[in-house]
């Protein structure tokens, strides 16, 4: 969900998200699952534009187990606190491709 007056986001359709979130300052953050936009365009409201994704249980039958999870979350808070705690203007504190977030080293991926 946007604010209309928002620039479009600009993720592709089919583009995955692996989520984690974190519900405090500080706290701990929580693998909150695979989401993938829809091919499907934004619903403009009247002061919202929403965009639709889909709940994946798993990322090209890859899934990823708690120890896993526990390893991603542990490096995500790091990299925020890192930043102080700094969210952008849509609420997130990271909107990176993973593997590049993930591996610094790695040479950017090609689009």
């Amino acid at each position: 969900e946007w604010p209309t007056d928002d620039p479009v986001w600009p993720h592709e359709p089919g583009t995955v998200f692996v989520d984690f979130a974190c519900k405090t300052k500080g706290g701990e953050f929580g693998f909150n699952g695979f989401w993938q936009i829809r091919d499907f365009s934004d619903i403009e409201l009247e002061k919202v534009r929403l965009t639709l994704l889909t709940k994946l249980s798993h990322f090209n039958g890859h899934f990823l187990s708690p120890e896993e999870q526990k390893v991603i979350a542990k490096r995500i808070r790091e990299v925020v606190a890192e930043r102080n705690y700094r969210m952008d203007d849509y609420g997130s504190y990271i909107d990176e491709n993973f593997l590049e977030f993930w591996d610094t080293e790695r040479v950017e991926l090609p689009d």
